[in-house]
């Protein structure tokens, strides 16, 4: 299967699980290996690209809130996930450094 992601991409979240929908949307680091979760998809992990909490979901199905780096271990299925390129969009360099000053 080929992955749509690598290795220090970032990515836009375009699915979550449910209870988790806020995060659609959000910019994050995506990191290897490739792993296979339990439901067989191949996940990256993540990292937020803000600093802010991020919702999960537990392992009793409850969602909830906490802050997330890589040492936190989220992984996220390579399909959730939409790479893109800064340098493509449409912005001048002082609002992606602003953007990105967390990298």
């Amino acid at each position: 299967m080929k992955l749509r992601c690598k290795e220090g991409d970032l990515a836009l979240v375009i699915r979550e699980d449910t209870g988790c929908d806020t995060n659609v949307g959000k910019l994050v680091r995506v990191a290897g290996p490739v792993e296979m979760n339990d439901r067989g998809q191949q996940t990256w992990l993540i990292e937020p690209v803000k600093h802010e909490d991020w919702w999960s979901v537990s392992v009793a199905g409850e969602p909830y809130q906490r802050a997330v780096t890589f040492a936190s271990r989220v992984e996220h299925p390579d399909d959730w996930l939409l790479p893109i390129d800064p340098e493509t969009w449409n912005i001048d360099q002082d609002v992606r450094d602003k953007f990105l000053e967390t990298a």
